[in-house]
């Protein structure tokens, strides 16, 4: 009889051991979600067309407005620029519509003295989308004021270099012997872009200026093309002529094709 016992608690011991973690879950058990499940609307994670993902990983340092056209529809980005904490939240409040112009208002709700939030570097930015080209896009913040943004853009909005604090971002360059292209946007005051041919002692060899779609605040969009690059040109330098004296401010160099 003791023999008998012992082998049924052997048996049912080694029931449970291979079977336990395979039971299923009893009446009340919560069910794990899908891997898949769609995000929330406005959540890091949401997808976008990759024009306005690509436009916002170019815009989210700096605290400006973006309208980019894709697919018949328009994408408008309120980046507020980079924050020491968390606890920002950025909002567009809503979007007024006049024929073909649309007025974007949007606001930045700051976390309130005492609030308990992570200290991070955060990035607050809202996006929407209207069905619809608009070519006139204008931003006003919470208070009725003029809203920063880039104008007259053409193409993707990316960085293919920036000068340190963002005011001249170069969107695209194309250069091979003899010749060089350059695209843009830049928050230059006059909306003058300063550009230098150097040598590879940084000697110039050639110089000019271009002309942004709009001034400070706000960024412009530019082009340059320069079909007669200098013998023994090695780097395009652009900048922005300092008013007070012609100083180089806000530098990007670019490598020259040879």
């Amino acid at each position: 009889m003791r023999k008998t016992l012992l082998l049924l608690s052997l048996v049912l011991f080694l029931s449970v051991s291979i079977f336990g973690c395979t039971v299923p879950p009893g009446p009340g058990s919560a069910p794990h979600p899908p891997s898949d499940t769609a995000p929330p609307p406005g959540s890091e994670h949401e997808t976008y067309p990759e024009e306005v993902t690509v436009a916002l990983e170019t815009v989210k340092p700096m605290q400006v407005a973006v309208p980019i056209i894709v697919n018949g529809k328009t994408y408008v980005i309120v980046s507020y620029g980079e924050k020491p904490t968390a606890g920002y939240k950025a909002e567009i409040m809503g979007i007024d519509r006049q024929g073909n112009r649309l007025t974007v208002r949007s606001s930045l709700t700051e976390p309130k003295p005492g609030d308990a939030v992570a200290q991070v570097i955060t990035y607050p930015y809202a996006i929407d989308v209207v069905d619809g080209v608009f070519q006139e896009v204008s931003f006003i913040n919470a208070a009725g004021e003029e809203f920063p943004q880039v104008v007259g853009l053409k193409g993707t909005l990316n960085s293919v270099r920036r000068s340190a604090n963002s005011n001249i971002i170069v969107t695209s360059v194309t250069s091979v012997p003899g010749a060089v292209e350059v695209a843009g946007i830049a928050r230059v005051f006059e909306a003058v872009v300063g550009y230098e041919l150097q040598d590879e002692a940084g000697q110039a060899l050639a110089q000019g200026s271009v002309m942004t779609v709009a001034g400070g605040p706000n960024w412009g969009y530019f082009t340059l093309d320069i079909n007669q690059v200098p013998q023994g040109a090695t780097r395009l330098v652009l900048f922005q002529p300092s008013a007070k004296d012609g100083s180089k401010l806000d530098v990007v160099e670019l490598e020259l094709g040879r």
